[in-house]
């Protein structure tokens, strides 16, 4: 559903694939890609017509993603596999995909797209996972880690953890929780 954001009235509902869950606009913000997680595919939506113009196909219930800067690659976790895919847009064709922890849900390139982050709800850990080589690098948190924010100076990775009812506070450096 498309809302004003004046008073918030509906403006449109959009029709995508069954369970509609995580949502990230392209870098020109002329596209907005939705995750179809009952449809196993990632639905594209033209902003200016408000109509779903394109799909990608075959990717295992989506849950959430991330795009790299140049608006070239989608990074999606995929909760029932445990896996991290990667998908490139021009071809719309599986890149690589990486096992990461049980019930995978939020998905964070770092600044420079070198790094991808994963949170895994099901196993409390973060993989920290290298773009280019698919090397995993897994971090222990809190119970149930969902969404992330990063430091405007790239240094810290803040996770939300659900069930205990924080954020932990991830050093990039060196791959450990400092604090919550």
């Amino acid at each position: 559903t498309v809302l004003n954001a004046t008073d918030y009235t509906p403006v449109a509902v959009i029709k995508t694939g069954a369970r509609p869950r995580g949502m990230v606009f392209s870098p020109d913000h002329k596209l907005l890609y939705v995750a179809c997680g009952g449809a196993d595919r990632i639905d594209i939506v033209d902003v200016a017509s408000l109509k779903v113009v394109g799909r990608i196909g075959g990717i295992d219930d989506p849950e959430t993603f991330d795009l790299d800067k140049k608006g070239e690659r989608l990074f999606i976790s995929n909760e029932d596999a445990g896996e991290l895919s990667m998908f490139d847009l021009a071809t719309k064709k599986l890149l690589k995909s990486v096992k990461v922890g049980l019930e995978p849900e939020g998905v964070l390139l770092n600044a420079d797209d070198t790094i991808v982050y994963v949170a895994s709800e099901g196993s409390n850990i973060v993989s920290a996972i290298d773009v280019a080589s698919g090397k995993r690098t897994d971090i222990p948190t809190d119970t149930r880690p969902r969404r992330f924010a990063m430091t405007p100076d790239g240094k810290e990775l803040w996770v939300s953890t659900e069930l205990a009812g924080k954020v932990d506070l991830i050093d990039v450096a060196t791959d450990k929780v400092t604090g919550s």
